[in-house]
């Protein structure tokens, strides 16, 4: 899946940087010491975007565990204004 997503950054020409680790944002605390990698990170002059993707084919407890990870990690990172986790 991240293959295709580059593609399409590519393609559209998009600037990004792949599997950042959340340390490169300290302003972010509220992941306290929880080390995060995100697949791709797209900076703007108003927000950085932290994304992740990930693709399945069926369901599963995988799928329900990824989703509520997911769940959890996005408020801790969409409180700051300057950053937005997708």
């Amino acid at each position: 899946m991240s293959k295709a997503v580059s593609l399409i950054f590519d393609k559209s020409k998009i600037f990004y940087k792949r599997e950042v680790n959340s340390t490169e944002f300290p302003e972010i605390t509220s992941l306290g010491t929880d080390l995060k990698r995100f697949d791709f990170v797209i900076k703007t002059k108003v927000k950085t975007y932290l994304i992740e993707t990930n693709f399945y084919n069926s369901s599963g407890s995988k799928l329900n565990e990824t989703a509520r990870s997911y769940s959890d990690l996005a408020p801790k990172i969409n409180q700051y204004s300057n950053f937005e986790f997708v």
